[in-house]
């Protein structure tokens, strides 16, 4: 860390000692998310991401490539579009083991990313679901969720705070917040460029968790009739990850209203698994308005009960990979991924574009009509 700017950002925030780390975040989240106001969010995949770094080095495949690229630019030069950058993209970069092409791809998603990232997968729905508990019905004063789930490009992979137990809770507040003003003005160049490339996430550990999902999916074939039966034991299994974080947030709630956390391990836990049900009895009889409220885990579900209804499909890491790209659809116009994955959140039994009235494409001649179209003055 440069120690002149962390002295700066250390006097700045001395003088609003009383804010947490919490509401300053969120503070710095509602601006971002203004930024972004009347632009167009387009997510690309790892594969977009390569093929633009190749066309953005002097490199490209085709010459399609060098004008989807061209397009984009001026798309966000022209306060037209964005291209948020997402966890698993983000993941799938810091596996370059070559250190210009990792910078290069750096370099591109700061550039068409206005340095801005989609929150986290387990941020996102754990932002989905505090958003839904705290506003269970929506009215002019609801804040959209589309507000609240965009990051900064430094903490694609989720925020990390320092504290140390030698100083009072007053420091560690104080610390914390301007480390934040740190990461959040700078750049995911400038954070790679002293990053060297991490061991696949697709290697054997991915390739053991495709095989169990596999086998667990296949074992309860005789149980799972429809495609409704699936959506729901997969979302039961959404929810069963997520009921600790559950249980956090009904404990932050209780703290807003009541001012303590006063309550017993019973009682948390009772609290936990009412509210869990409650949740899954909602995405059974109210889908429609749980998806939209809950984007990220709905798909998440869906997706994984597409591939449990073909019967002769295998899970792969590759599978595990594109389900994570999909659960970002809900927070973008458009998408630009590959065909299996196209095919997939586009099918009958999952019509995921149509749902979020987002685009998914997959040829490069497709992605130049849809960028034209942007760019003409009555888009």
């Amino acid at each position: 860390m440069d120690v002149e700017i962390m002295r700066e950002l250390l006097a700045r925030h001395e003088a609003e000692p009383h804010v947490t780390v919490s509401e300053y975040v969120s503070r710095l989240t509602a601006e971002l998310a203004a930024s972004m106001e009347g632009k167009r969010r387009l997510y690309l995949d790892t594969r977009y991401w390569v093929i633009l770094r190749d066309a953005a080095m002097g490199r490209p495949r085709t010459s399609e490539h060098t004008e989807i690229l061209a397009r984009l630019r001026d798309l966000v030069s022209a306060g037209r579009a964005i291209c948020p950058i997402s966890d698993v993209a983000l993941m799938e970069t810091l596996k370059q083991s070559d250190v210009s092409t990792r910078l290069a791809t750096a370099s591109l998603m700061d550039e068409l990313g206005l340095g801005i990232a989609l929150q986290d997968e387990q941020s996102r729905i754990r932002t989905e679901l505090e958003h839904f508990l705290a506003h269970p019905l929506i009215h002019e004063a609801t804040p959209p969720l589309s507000r609240v789930v965009w990051t900064k490009a430094a903490y694609a992979l989720g925020i990390s705070l320092p504290m140390s137990e030698l100083l009072s809770p007053e420091q560690n507040r104080l610390i914390q917040k301007a480390t934040v003003d740190y990461f959040w003005q700078s750049s995911l160049l400038q954070h790679l460029e002293d990053t060297a490339a991490i061991p696949s996430p697709s290697d054997e550990s991915m390739i053991k968790t495709a095989a169990k999902i596999t086998v667990d999916m296949r074992t309860y074939d005789h149980q799972v009739k429809s495609m409704k039966q699936a959506f729901l034991a997969e979302m039961a299994g959404v929810l069963r990850v997520f009921s600790n974080d559950i249980g956090t947030l009904l404990l932050r709630m209780h703290r807003r209203q009541f001012g303590h956390t006063d309550v017993s391990s019973e009682e948390l836990n009772r609290a936990r698994d009412v509210m869990t049900t409650m949740l899954y009895n909602l995405f059974r009889l109210k889908t429609d308005i749980m998806s939209q409220r809950a984007p990220s885990m709905y798909i998440y579900a869906m997706c994984h009960a597409a591939v449990r209804m073909d019967r002769t499909r295998k899970m792969s890491s590759n599978d595990l990979l594109d389900i994570h790209h999909a659960s970002a659809v809900g927070h973008h116009d458009a998408v630009f991924t590959e065909k299996p994955l196209q095919h997939l959140l586009t099918g009958g039994n999952m019509a995921i574009d149509k749902r979020f009235n987002c685009t998914i494409l997959w040829k490069e001649r497709d992605l130049i009509e849809y960028l034209t179209a942007l760019n003409s003055p009555d888009a």
